[in-house]
């Protein structure tokens, strides 16, 4: 993962470098792909894992080492904080 992100980051700095060429290409379909880029990558940050919880009962919980170990109130406090 980490590789693939540095990879992409790479590219983004080269973007740079073909603009006159990124200039042919419609405003609207640049930014459907880094739509799609962002969207595509939220998925598995814990951070919108626990998001999601928050709207979640807690009977449907994952069993994941965050979920089990710590108080729902707390980690719930906690994702409040962070947002």
């Amino acid at each position: 993962q980490r590789v693939s992100g540095t990879v992409v980051s790479i590219l983004l700095g080269f973007s740079v470098l073909l603009s006159p060429a990124l200039k042919l290409v419609p405003f609207a379909v640049l930014f459907g792909v880094f739509l799609y880029m962002g969207v595509s990558s939220i998925n598995g940050i814990q951070l919108f894992d626990r998001i999601t919880l928050l709207l979640m009962p807690v009977k449907h919980h994952p069993q994941v080492s965050y979920v089990r170990r710590v108080k729902t109130w707390k980690m719930h406090l906690y994702t409040v904080l962070q947002v």
